[in-house]
């Protein structure tokens, strides 16, 4: 079981809007995104407005910057923690090293085994009713349905070891890395929801992170001084949306602009119509991104959940603090959201949640 080389995914990429990015810390945007109401976020504490049906924490809220944090806990006493997804209802979670796939009410209690042989789990995504991860060690990637009833299926890769994994509307997408002495070079692949193979892009340098937003498809190279890439669903074909961006990892995007974070530089980045630019610096080692109409948020690893405002000049703002995130290389994706909810796993086995 490669532990060196544990890595992990996430979601989300399409039509850019011209925004405009301050050179440190923060950027505001002028125009709503296609369908999207133009509402303005603030850097308010964020509070819990109270608790989901069967919670009896009375809501948890999150203040900024050195103020009392209280989230809820959902779970603890978990091993090895590496993914993490969600529903409306239930969260998702990969122990990786015991090889199993949980699934926990959002409202808390015990975990249900969704799958006990997993292998080496390392990404995880919801889409299509269906929950779908990776088999790192194992060369598969799986699915199940979310209602239940029959069990999981599975396709290998052959000589392919996948890791990230993200959703498109009408497919998986997912990174491996190449079998053997292939080394750091990997490939993004998509799969219909059914598992059916199609169009690859090979010879990626140590990718690391995917996101699909629309009919894009945007992913993270870590090696050959470090490259945003870009592809389209349904294509092979692919082209670099930035290069030179040393260290990125974790990605996400949105109808605004494509995010990254650059750990070893302490900084988080963005792609708009007008360029890059950092638009957080001086975080310590930023990773697992993720971003909503308002915000962008990620975990770092002093123990703490950021959030910067879209529509804001303000610095990224702490929204909950003192937990573990040591993970190995940074590179798992430990952060997950819904309309609701911010939840994130942490490296002494809590699984823990926020009101946005």
């Amino acid at each position: 079981m490669m532990k060196s080389t544990r890595l992990v995914a996430l979601a989300s990429c399409s039509a850019l809007l011209v925004v405009a990015g301050s050179a440190c810390g923060s950027f505001s945007s002028s125009s709503a995104a296609p369908g999207e109401a133009d509402a303005a976020a603030t850097d308010a504490p964020v509070t819990g407005d109270g608790a989901v049906p069967g919670d009896a924490s009375g809501g948890e809220a999150g203040d900024v910057d050195g103020a009392t944090v209280s989230p809820f806990e959902i779970a603890n006493g978990l091993t090895d923690l590496e993914g993490v997804a969600m529903t409306d209802s239930t969260v998702y979670v990969l122990e990786h090293d015991p090889g199993h796939v949980l699934a926990i009410p959002i409202s808390g209690g015990a975990p249900s085994v969704i799958e006990a042989n997993a292998g080496s789990p390392l990404g995880i995504a919801v889409a299509n009713s269906s929950l779908y991860w990776t088999n790192f060690g194992g060369s598969k990637l799986n699915t199940v349905p979310l209602s239940g009833g029959a069990g999981p299926s599975a396709i290998t890769l052959a000589g392919k070891n996948p890791f990230a994994i993200a959703p498109a509307s009408d497919r998986i997408v997912v990174l491996s890395l190449e079998a053997g002495d292939a080394g750091d070079l990997g490939e993004v692949q998509q799969y219909t929801f059914n598992l059916l193979p199609g169009p690859s892009v090979p010879g990626l340098q140590n990718p690391f992170d995917v996101a699909v937003f629309g009919s894009n498809i945007f992913w993270t190279e870590a090696a050959s001084g470090g490259r945003i890439g870009r592809g389209t669903t349904g294509q092979s074909s692919s082209v670099a949306l930035a290069d030179g961006e040393t260290d990125a990892q974790s990605i996400a995007a949105d109808a605004s602009g494509v995010y990254w974070a650059q750990p070893s530089l302490n900084r988080v980045r963005a792609y708009f119509s007008t360029g890059t630019t950092t638009i957080a610096g001086g975080e310590t080692a930023p990773h697992s991104l993720v971003t909503d109409a308002t915000s962008i948020y990620w975990l770092t690893g002093d123990g703490k959940l950021r959030r910067l405002a879209k529509s804001s000049a303000a610095p990224a703002k702490t929204l909950a603090s003192g937990f573990m995130t040591a993970f190995a290389q940074m590179r798992v994706r430990a952060l997950a959201q819904n309309a609701k909810y911010l939840v994130w796993i942490t490296t002494d086995g809590r699984v823990l949640r926020l009101a946005k």
